[in-house]
């Protein structure tokens, strides 16, 4: 197999909000956001590819519509690499036993219970500002955290 034995931090795959089921419409979304208006899918990769981390971590934000943490790009179920929902496998006995380690980390989904308004302040001061002082990126430009 692929996988000989895993490490799961903060989630459960047989959570209903762990799959993605959004992909093409958040490309699109984000893709005219930074000024990508290419049509083609190749060509829509290119200039995405293009935009720099600080900027896609800026719009973030304007996700929200997605509610709460906008956990877009989940996996999702291609019926190669991932054949069904996670739950109707894990209940048919259809994946690989692994030894795994599971973790989470303090306050760890705290955004769900703090409610909307706590979050949506929290979010949309803390995560823009550290992007613009840098926080959030090594001298390279990548995502340090």
């Amino acid at each position: 197999g692929l996988f000989a034995r895993a490490i799961i931090q903060s989630g459960s795959a047989i959570c209903p909000r762990s799959l993605g089921d959004a992909h093409r419409d958040v490309a699109y979304h984000t893709a005219a956001v930074v000024g990508c208006h290419q049509w083609d899918s190749y060509e829509l990769l290119q200039c995405l590819q293009e935009a720099r981390a600080e900027e896609l971590v800026l719009i973030l934000p304007k996700y929200i519509k997605w509610r709460y943490l906008p956990i877009l790009l989940g996996p999702r179920v291609d019926g190669d690499f991932l054949p069904d929902d996670p739950e109707v496998l894990a209940r048919d006995g259809r994946h690989k036993k692994v030894d795994i380690i599971s973790g989470i980390t303090s306050h760890d989904g705290g955004a769900f219970v703090t409610g909307e308004r706590v979050f949506d302040v929290t979010f949309h001061t803390s995560v823009p500002s550290a992007a613009r002082k840098g926080e959030l990126f090594r001298q390279d430009g990548l995502l340090s955290r």
